[in-house]
């Protein structure tokens, strides 16, 4: 059974919610057919990235650590703050 624990704002210890039933067979089928499919993305365009020179490489993880540091800098400061926030995205 899967289990997710949400927290709210200024709780420490958050409130379990129990999926199961239909629930637990649509996160399992959704995850198989995501994982099926970036599978059958990264197959067909697996020769792309292989001719790629390495500035293109450069520029991929220059911009996903931009992305990730904006990010950090956009966020609430508290950390009781963060947690419920990055549930909710």
């Amino acid at each position: 059974m899967l289990v997710k624990r949400v927290l709210a704002p200024g709780d420490s210890k958050g409130e379990v919610l129990s999926v199961g039933g239909l629930g637990a067979w649509l996160v399992k089928t959704a995850t198989l057919v995501f994982f099926a499919t970036l599978l059958l993305i990264l197959t067909k365009t697996a020769g792309a990235f292989l001719q790629m020179d390495l500035r293109f490489y450069l520029t991929i993880t220059l911009t996903t650590l931009a992305g990730l540091a904006i990010g950090d800098l956009l966020a609430p400061k508290e950390p009781e703050m963060k947690t419920p926030l990055l549930w909710r995205t």
